[in-house]
């Protein structure tokens, strides 16, 4: 055996050795002790009898939702990474090069949070899994905005670039710069709705409820601002064509809006089931910042 080889068996010896009294500790105080894990242990040692197939199946989304998502965002990671360690940050002469840094800047931290959430899903920290996402819309209109699945909707169903906001505004460096600023501040408030998860943060998954950060104000400050930042970036009313073609490509757009605001629905639904949330949510209706949209009853 090769150097390489014994320190990764190391590596994996320790870490099963470790996990014995983690177990130990965790199931001594824990609260539910018939969890998934127990459940599909019990599944593995037949015993048929004792299975609930209900937390089986939320244990077994749980950990496809990891499997798909942790591999996704180290790659989305390592890119950022490497496009934002290119940077020179000792030469950033005009406001352009300011703001490709900064923008830059808080997707690789948003990219690394969401690492971050997805490897820390432990119970001893009440960063676990409470329950995973159970309808086909919500896993649908949630893979979707992530690739390999974004690709070809975008290509073939939701391009609806336009012309660059800074092509459009490049003969007004005052407008260019508030506009850009703009993107920066609605940038901002995203990566701080994923800062507000911690170690909580996952897509199709309730870990515990949020309502601090931007979320003492809206249920969806990350969706609503992301969507935001694309109407200002993409600026698709702006496109050298026609004012058909110009509806069409702002009607794309509004098609993409649409896929998050289904994602914000089916994320209601499946947190609604905790109390918790359901106080929040009354909460958000009656204070948050767009209380002024409620419909009367």
């Amino acid at each position: 055996m090769d150097r390489s080889s014994l320190h990764h068996t190391s590596f994996y010896v320790g870490h099963a050795i470790s996990a014995l009294p983690y177990i130990y500790f965790v199931d001594a105080y824990h609260v539910q002790p018939y969890d998934g894990y127990w459940t599909l242990g019990s599944v593995l040692l037949g015993r048929w009898n004792s299975i609930n197939t209900a937390i089986l199946k939320q244990h077994l989304l749980a950990w496809l939702i990891k499997g798909f998502f942790l591999p996704l965002m180290f790659i989305y990671f390592f890119n950022d990474l490497s496009r934002f360690s290119q940077r020179d940050l000792t030469h950033l002469i005009n406001f352009q090069q300011y703001f490709d840094t900064i923008y830059d800047a808080c997707y690789f931290l948003d990219v690394g949070l969401c690492v971050l959430g997805y490897l820390c899903t432990f119970r001893l920290t009440a960063t676990h899994v409470r329950s995973a996402e159970p309808t086909a819309s919500g896993w649908f209109s949630a893979l979707v905005c992530y690739m390999p699945f974004w690709s070809l909707i975008n290509s073939q169903y939701l391009q609806y670039g336009g012309m660059s906001w800074g092509k459009w505004l490049s003969g007004t460096p005052t407008v260019y710069e508030c506009w850009g600023v703009m993107i920066l501040i609605l940038t901002v408030i995203y990566v701080w709705a994923t800062l507000s998860f911690g170690a909580r943060f996952s897509n199709l998954t309730h870990r515990g409820i949020i309502t601090n950060g931007p979320y003492r104000w809206t249920k969806h400050p990350a969706y609503i601002a992301k969507n935001l930042s694309w109407w200002f970036i993409s600026v698709p009313f702006m496109v050298e064509g026609d004012i058909f073609f110009r509806i069409r490509q702002s009607l794309l757009l509004i098609g993409l809006n649409a896929i998050y605001y289904t994602r914000a629905k089916t994320e209601e639904r499946h947190l609604s089931q905790d109390p918790t949330y359901v106080l929040y949510s009354q909460w958000i209706e009656e204070n948050g910042l767009f209380r002024f949209l409620k419909t009367k009853r």
